[in-house]
């Protein structure tokens, strides 16, 4: 769906900013891919997940170096690969000192086409990888109409909106996206000690966190009375997994009171 995490930004954004934090790593394998465009249909994916067995340490996203390279996923009609490239490849020229502005080597630029075997599934997904190992991506599944004059115009549209939506994830120096930020609320809550994960500033004033974020704050602080202050930190409980002792017995017994509440 448009609103949700795609299968790439998952396994190119998620999964490794989990690992950078601390959680074993996580295997993906696609089996097929589902679509809520040109026909719904369900995809399969097979995520192998080696739990915890220790309190997850406190984290700290608060350096994120100089952007290295980007990576740029195609998923569109085969006749549309040339378009794309093209177009990605201008962009990438007339923008490359907004994406790479600090680097001293030549940028490392990724770009893999893959059919989406329907004339109306686009989708473009960029992820920006710093010299500290930190993932910021943007994507788009293309849910507008596929009218056949405006057809060339599709491509463009869909270049521009993503590399503008990345450039501004850039430009205002954060450590994260903003999708990623909502995911890493409940790692916070749960890790022991504070931990930290900037979100970036507009010019003198900290980015704030989507409306996503602010309801995983609104949660984790019912279920576990950990606060978020504006900088993005949280004095997380330090969750013992697989243990029912004090406060993990409590942790589950809110849960319940919360879901029968609400």
């Amino acid at each position: 769906m448009s609103n949700s995490s795609s299968y790439d930004y998952t396994e190119q954004v998620l999964t490794p900013m989990l690992e950078l934090i601390g959680i074993p790593h996580i295997e993906t394998q696609l089996h097929s891919r589902g679509w809520s465009q040109g026909g719904t249909r369900l995809g399969s994916v097979t995520y192998t997940i080696k739990p915890l067995t220790t309190r997850l340490p406190a984290f700290h996203l608060i350096d994120r170096g100089h952007i290295q390279s980007i990576r740029a996923t195609i998923i569109a009609p085969k006749q549309t690969e040339q378009q794309f490239r093209d177009e990605l490849d201008v962009m990438f020229e007339r923008r490359k000192s907004r994406f790479f502005s600090t680097s001293n080597t030549e940028p490392e630029i990724d770009i893999t086409f893959d059919d989406s075997h329907h004339d109306k599934r686009y989708y473009l997904l960029l992820v920006a990888t710093t010299t500290t190992g930190m993932k910021l991506g943007r994507d788009w599944l293309y849910d507008q109409g596929v009218r056949p004059h405006k057809l060339d115009m599709i491509v463009p549209t869909i270049v521009k909106r993503v590399s503008d939506e990345l450039l501004s994830e850039i430009a205002h120096g954060g450590c994260i996206d903003e999708f990623l930020r909502d995911q890493l609320v409940v790692f916070q809550a749960l890790a022991e000690g504070k931990s930290e994960v900037f979100g970036g500033t507009k010019g003198t004033t900290l980015v704030q966190p989507s409306l996503h974020a602010r309801t995983a704050y609104w949660v984790v602080q019912k279920l576990l009375g950990v606060d978020f202050d504006q900088a993005g930190g949280c004095e997380g409980v330090g969750f013992l997994p697989g243990g029912r002792p004090g406060d993990d017995q409590r942790l589950a017994e809110d849960f319940d009171n919360l879901a029968v509440s609400e």
